[in-house]
């Protein structure tokens, strides 16, 4: 056959320093030419272009027309998968996984959820204690990383206050971190009672309760006078008056009051739990829990 009529078939690699390929040449027309893909170290066949029997397997066949072909070998980098894993599942996300190409040290990255920090890499990584890193070596194989974060230690303040500041005594109070209880309590000084919470607490109504820490909060304690019903009258009726302050009156503290005899009339005594019964000017103390009533008795002067 004369060399003018052969067909010329160029066979090539891509990339060029990917692998080489082997069956290109001149050939007769309607001759079946076998090609043969031969990767480079680091590199893979990935599939043929061009006009032959099966694209994806590195030795194929073509068919030798009347005009000049070409077959391409295409061949990528080896690659080998770095799975990365987040621990707990939900404590934040990474970047940098997936098949990364054989020899590379590819970087990894290691972003926190909300309310939480990065704490180390488990597995081959140039530095375990930073979330942004590479690999230790030159990829070889698959590996397994493992981004580990811990709960952000978030503390907040919680305030317990007094109203009125001098009425009693509270405790509690400090700095906490997230999902803590804290148990807070109130004291009444005396003459005071507890009545009751304002604020984020678990029982209002309780003076020693607790709060579940979420934030910043203020919780106070509200006090009030413990106050007793005090009564004055004088007997018999139009004899005399009782001169004092009456009606609901700090418990505890004596309250000075006076009988005063009208005309014709002197006083005797008093009935009730004054200090003094025998005097016309004395005092009575409130006590908790019950009324107090002190009757002036008088009798016509004769």
């Amino acid at each position: 056959m004369k060399k003018d009529s052969l067909t010329e078939l160029t066979a090539v690699a891509q990339p060029a320093d990917g692998g080489s390929v082997s069956g290109g040449g001149r050939y007769a027309p309607s001759t079946v030419v076998e090609v043969q893909a031969l990767p480079a170290e680091g590199y893979r066949f990935s599939r043929w272009v061009g006009n032959v029997t099966n694209r994806t397997a590195p030795v194929t066949k073509t068919y030798i027309g009347s005009r000049s072909q070409q077959v391409v070998a295409v061949f990528e980098p080896k690659r080998h998968l770095v799975d990365v894993k987040v621990m707990p599942s939900n404590a934040g996300a990474v970047d940098g996984a997936g098949y990364q190409p054989i020899g590379t040290q590819s970087p990894v990255y290691a972003q926190p959820a909300p309310g939480y920090l990065f704490d180390r890499w488990e597995g081959p990584v140039s530095d375990p204690t930073s979330a942004n890193t590479t690999l230790a070596r030159p990829l070889n194989r698959d590996v397994v990383l493992t981004a580990h974060f811990k709960p952000l230690d978030e503390t907040y303040t919680i305030t317990v206050l007094a109203e009125p500041a001098t009425a009693g005594g509270v405790s509690g109070g400090g700095t906490y971190k997230r999902g803590e209880t804290v148990t807070i309590k109130a004291e009444p000084k005396g003459g005071f009672l507890f009545n009751g919470w304002s604020g984020p607490v678990t029982s209002k109504g309780r003076a020693e309760t607790t709060v579940y820490v979420t934030e910043n909060a203020i919780v106070t304690a509200k006090f009030m006078l413990n106050r007793s019903l005090v009564r004055g009258k004088a007997s018999p009726d139009g004899a005399g008056r009782v001169e004092g302050s009456f009606g609901a009156m700090p418990v505890g503290e004596p309250i000075p009051i006076r009988a005063v005899a009208m005309p014709g009339f002197a006083f005797v005594r008093w009935d009730g739990p004054v200090a003094d019964r025998t005097k016309t000017q004395t005092t009575i103390t409130p006590t908790a829990g019950k009324a107090s009533v002190v009757t002036a008795i008088f009798e016509q002067i004769r």
